[in-house]
C-alpha cells in the first residue's frame, strides 16, 4: 500500500495563546492549571517560540522531570534545566544570544 505524507503547519502561538494551550494540556493530563510558575510560562513561550510541537515537547520533559524529582510546581530554572541547549526559537534568530543561557540572561 502506498502512503502519502500529510503535513500541516500551524502558525506559532502568541504568549496568551501559549498559556491557554498549556492550561489545556495540563487539564488533559489532570494537573493543576498553575503547575508552571508565571516565570516558567514566559520561559516556555521563549523557548518554544510559540510552536505547538515544541510547547508539547517541553511540557512533557518538564512534567517527567517534576515527577522524577517529586516537584509540585515548575519554575523557569527547572524548565531551562530540562530543555538543555536547544536551538533558539525562530522568532529570536538573529539576536546576539548563542545559547539558552545567554537568551535567559538577556531577559533578566
Amino acid at each position: 500500500a502506498e502512503q502519502s505524507e500529510l503535513r500541516i503547519e500551524l502558525p506559532s502561538l502568541n504568549r496568551r495563546e501559549t498559556e491557554s494551550f498549556v492550561r489545556e494540556l495540563l487539564d488533559k493530563a489532570s494537573h493543576d492549571r498553575e503547575f508552571f510558575s508565571r516565570d516558567a510560562s514566559q520561559t516556555l513561550f521563549d523557548l518554544s517560540g510559540g510552536v505547538p510541537r515544541e510547547i508539547v515537547r517541553l511540557c512533557r520533559l518538564a512534567l517527567a522531570a517534576a515527577d522524577r524529582d517529586d516537584v509540585s510546581r515548575i519554575d523557569s530554572v527547572m524548565l531551562l534545566d530540562v530543555a538543555g541547549e536547544l536551538p533558539r526559537p525562530a522568532h529570536r534568530r538573529g539576536t546576539k544570544a548563542n545559547s539558552l543561557a545567554e537568551l535567559f540572561a538577556e531577559q533578566h
